[in-house]
Parts: C-alpha cells; structure tokens; sequence
C-alpha cells in the first residue's frame, strides 16, 4: 500500500484508524485492516459517481 493511499485511508477513517502508522503495514493484521479501509472509501467514491 503506498503511503498516499494510507493517507487516504487514515483520513476518511479517523475514528477507526487513529492508533494505526505507515510502519504498521509489517503487521499482517493492522495492514488487512488499513487496506479493508481504504478500500471501501474507494467502493464509496465509486458508487457515489
């Protein structure tokens, strides 16, 4: 994940990823979570146009 996505992610999900830092992507289970975020801020963005 780059780290403008996490970014991205991060920012869209304040509240859920607050505790959670780009060096966090080396931990298999906070890097699912980051990338479950920011997916669906990306299926979001998509269904909205």
């Amino acid at each position: 994940m780059s780290k403008a996505a996490f970014l991205d992610a991060k920012k869209a999900y304040l509240d859920r990823l607050r505790d959670y830092h780009l060096n966090d992507s080396l931990d298999p289970k906070k890097a699912s979570m980051v990338v479950g975020a920011y997916l669906a801020m990306r299926a979001e963005e998509l269904m909205q146009g």
